[in-house]
């Protein structure tokens, strides 16, 4: 009878489990009539998600992109027409035969170094060189020349007794340039500029 008693217990118990998780309350057992319907449970959460599965090997990034092709430099200002310049020196012999004339071009603009350098002997009258397209459109430039009357490569002028420098303007260049010197003590070279 213990048991009997106990199993009824058992029995209304797991009905009453059941009954609250079905949202009803019913008489564990159709003899035994205990009272109404009991109120339904609260109604249960969603069950947690699994853990997130762990992926495969990590994915490894992209190689690194190579950096774009540098961009073309712009196209540089067209340059000038150039022009050719041409020396005669007139009674040179005379007074430096045999000795060698010495030219430097210099570009008004620029200071820092002579645009062309060249030398000649004076062995005739005129003394004639010529410089082919030496000379830019639009630009300005002196000539220097000396006679080496000292013969050491080197201007020691200008002065009477030393080697004799001159100079010659050429302003704003716009076809052949021809220079027409007559020997002359009036030295107004630049012994710098050689």
């Amino acid at each position: 009878m213990t048991y009997r008693r106990n199993h009824k217990w058992v029995g209304r118990i797991a009905a009453a489990t059941l009954s609250l998780l079905m949202g009803t309350f019913a008489p564990a057992c159709g003899d035994d009539d205990d009272g109404g319907a009991g109120t339904g449970g609260t109604a249960g959460t969603g069950g947690t998600g699994g853990a997130a599965g762990t992926g495969g090997t990590a994915g490894t990034g992209g190689t690194a992109g190579t950096g774009g092709t540098g961009g073309t430099g712009g196209t540089g200002g067209a340059n000038g027409a150039t022009f050719d310049l041409s020396f005669s020196g007139t009674s040179f012999q005379g007074a430096h035969g045999g000795q060698t004339m010495y030219f430097a071009l210099w570009n008004d603009a620029d200071q820092s170094a002579a645009e062309d350098t060249w030398q000649a002997t004076i062995d005739a009258n005129p003394l004639t060189v010529s410089r082919p397209d030496a000379l830019v459109e639009g630009e300005s430039y002196t000539l220097y020349y000396f006679a080496d009357v000292d013969g050491d490569g080197t201007c020691d002028g200008p002065a009477v007794a030393m080697d004799h420098a001159w100079s010659e303007p050429i302003p704003n260049v716009s076809a052949d340039v021809a220079i027409d010197a007559t020997h002359n003590v009036n030295f107004d070279g630049d012994c710098s500029k050689h």
